[in-house]
């Protein structure tokens, strides 16, 4: 299930984790795509619900960030990367 959930939403794409909110903060101005941290949401859920042997952390970061790095677009340029560290902080 979540083999075809990774294969027509999340196309070309490779799991999200800590690095990559930091390497958003840092290139892009703290801004993740909402689509990406949703699709990984529902994966790691399903993946850790089944008993899969994946990590908790690094998805639930990258969740927290973009989801956080959405309200801060929707409030300007300068809170998208506030939002994107804050929201990986309050998740852990």
């Amino acid at each position: 299930m979540v083999g075809l959930l990774v294969q027509y939403l999340q196309a070309g794409a490779r799991p999200h984790g800590v690095a990559d909110v930091m390497e958003a903060a840092v290139l892009h101005g703290g801004r993740i795509p909402l689509k990406e941290g949703i699709v990984a949401g529902f994966g790691t859920i399903i993946s850790i619900g089944s008993g899969a042997s994946v990590g908790r952390e690094g998805p639930a970061v990258y969740i927290g960030a973009s989801f956080a790095s959405w309200l801060g677009q929707l409030a300007g340029a300068y809170f998208a990367r506030l939002w994107c560290g804050s929201g990986s902080l309050g998740i852990i």
